[in-house]
């Protein structure tokens, strides 16, 4: 007997549905409501099911589209052709997007890569892409999963479960060249049953499997290919992949081509080719939209205001799912303490920040997870109060006296701090260390925003040469995706928790939603007690673009790492 087939269809879909508002910007309180996740066990059945009971969902109109309808009577000929350009923040670490991170990959993956399956916000339910079916049994032990027919790789070979499969163990292997290989914290066997049909089969129950994002890598090309040279292999500058666009030309500095994959097995892209400009400056960026020497933004709350009320201009907003941190480096002394961590908690005023810093395009943060998150709580960090009494107190006990001029010092060591800073994340992070910097002062610790090359940045995951790190992540919707931040001896923080990483086996293996829930909340409240990071806001995704960028069937996503759910059918009024 198989399990009762569970969607996804959860009031927090009704809730984010709602956030996706168009051009009505508002600052929200307060935290989603805490609504568990069901495991989304066989591929979605035709007849929408209803949403589950909500306390806020009765309140909620019907959402409105997630873009001005800018055209229903354009024939479907007439959609074809055209170059749309976007803006990226950030120089990719490495064109090859498996060696890579942080937004300038997401958007060179979501170009030419596509996805097992994918969540939509907007449906609350797994949306099936390169799968045609999938099934979990019983005990949940066992994923059978069936490719849909017809998927090419961009050479023209077929795309089948020989590839899925090389995947898994290519990029798991201990000595790939990439800072994190990939790792399961539940061994995995595969076997391929036949063409596009193959199983992954868990030690234990593995029901988050969907939620990974994995994409994959062709098989006939990276076979001969050491896995000790993977990130500087000329392979990875082919970008061979699935996607709905194929990699054309890559100018550093300037900008990543791509054009259209006839091929494409979910149908013919509109658009003749796509350009991402590389503009980590939100100002350059603003005016290039505003000149029409680009078509889209995802834009920060410094220029959001500006931008929203250009006449000439469409724009949206929805929750992002990401969490700004503050990173604390456990490889050093003090910060190892936990009681120097608690002194730091006690210092911010998230008020403050998101009203100044954010212009109010977010929300207070008080967990590690975002309020788009399955199992999110909204509490586990309010133990911290602002409090800069209560932070001296803990500095004193510690050791930290203040010196002459008011910075404490223990043993030589002064309290002075350079918060690194991606430059991308420049304009409203830096404001908001100079605002939070007279209240750390008057507990006698001096902090410099040091901006910073996002790539730069992004090799600090492997390198750890740092002391504090102001950086955001976009993880969930399922938490299993945290396992990565705070269960893995590669965390940027250097967090090694033993219990912490039973914590999220044990959860991570749990079918029955109560007790999911039960575990995923406690694993919260576990990591504000250790004080891992600290959290400061939940930020909104603005997006503005010009309106013959026609974006109402791509289905725009707040998750920055996809803006879009079918970039295949963007297209340009002519």
């Amino acid at each position: 007997m198989r399990l009762n087939h569970l969607r996804l269809k959860r009031s927090m879909a009704l809730v984010l549905a709602a956030l996706f508002m168009i051009s009505a910007f508002t600052a929200c309180g307060g935290g989603a409501s805490n609504t568990p996740a069901p495991v989304q066990t066989s591929t979605p059945a035709p007849a929408p099911a209803p949403p589950a009971p909500s306390p806020t969902a009765s309140s909620l109109a019907a959402a409105p589209s997630a873009a001005p309808v800018q055209s229903t009577e354009l024939k479907e000929e007439d959609k074809y052709g055209g170059t749309a350009i976007f803006e990226l923040d950030a120089e990719p670490y490495n064109i090859n997007h498996f060696a890579s991170s942080g937004n300038g990959q997401g958007q060179v993956k979501m170009a030419t890569s596509d996805y097992l399956a994918l969540y939509n916000p907007h449906t609350g339910e797994y949306e099936p892409r390169l799968l045609e079916s999938w099934d979990l049994s019983e005990d949940g032990t066992v994923w059978t999963m069936k490719l849909k027919e017809g998927i090419r790789w961009h050479d023209g070979h077929p795309f089948t479960a020989e590839d899925v499969i090389f995947t898994y163990g290519y990029l798991s292997n201990p000595e790939i060249d990439l800072p994190s290989p990939k790792t399961f914290s539940i061994p995995e066997t595969y076997e391929i049953i036949d063409e596009l049909t193959f199983t992954i089969t868990g030690e234990s129950p593995i029901p988050s499997k969907l939620a990974e994002w994995d994409t994959f890598l062709p098989k006939h090309i990276w076979e001969n290919v050491d896995p000790k040279t993977f990130s500087t292999a000329p392979e990875g500058n082919l970008m061979v992949d699935v996607g709905p666009f194929k990699f054309a030309e890559y100018k550093v500095g300037e900008y990543i081509r791509f054009v259209r994959n006839d091929d494409y097995y979910g149908g013919k892209p509109y658009l003749d080719e796509i350009i991402y400009r590389i503009l980590p400056d939100k100002t350059a960026a603003a005016a290039a939209l505003e000149s029409g020497q680009i078509d889209f933004v995802t834009t920060d709350a410094i220029g959001a205001e500006k931008l929203v009320a250009n006449p000439n201009l469409a724009s949206a907003f929805s929750a992002s799912g990401n969490v700004a941190r503050f990173y604390l480096n456990f490889n050093d002394k003090d910060f190892a303490d936990l009681r120097f961590r608690q002194a730091f908690a006690h210092l911010f005023n998230r008020d403050l920040l998101v009203a100044q810093a954010m212009r109010g395009y977010a929300d207070p943060a008080y967990s590690d997870f975002a309020p788009t998150d399955f199992y999110y709580v909204d509490d586990p960090f309010k133990q911290y109060d602002f409090d800069v009494e209560k932070a001296k107190a803990l500095l004193d006990e510690i050791g930290f006296v203040p010196g002459s001029d008011g910075i404490r010092v223990k043993d030589g060591r002064r309290l002075e701090f350079d918060v690194i800073i991606p430059q991308n994340f420049q304009p409203y992070f830096e404001p908001a260390v100079l605002i939070m910097g007279p209240t750390f002062l008057e507990a006698g610790i001096k902090l410099s925003p040091k901006v910073t090359d996002s790539s730069v940045v992004s090799a600090l995951w492997n390198t750890f040469d740092y002391e504090i790190l102001m950086s955001g992540t976009t993880m969930g919707p399922d938490p299993m995706r945290y396992r990565n931040i705070f269960a893995v001896d590669t965390n940027i923080m250097q967090y090694k928790d033993q219990n912490m990483k039973d914590m999220f086996a044990s959860a991570m293996a749990k079918i029955d939603t109560t007790e999911a829930k039960k575990e995923y909340e406690a694993i919260q409240y576990q990591l504000a007690d250790d004080v891992s990071n600290i959290p400061l806001w939940y930020r909104y995704t603005v997006f503005a673009h010009n309106k013959n960028l026609v974006v109402e069937d791509a289905v725009l996503h707040g998750n920055v790492f996809f803006r879009f759910m079918h970039m295949e059918k963007l297209y340009k009024l002519k």
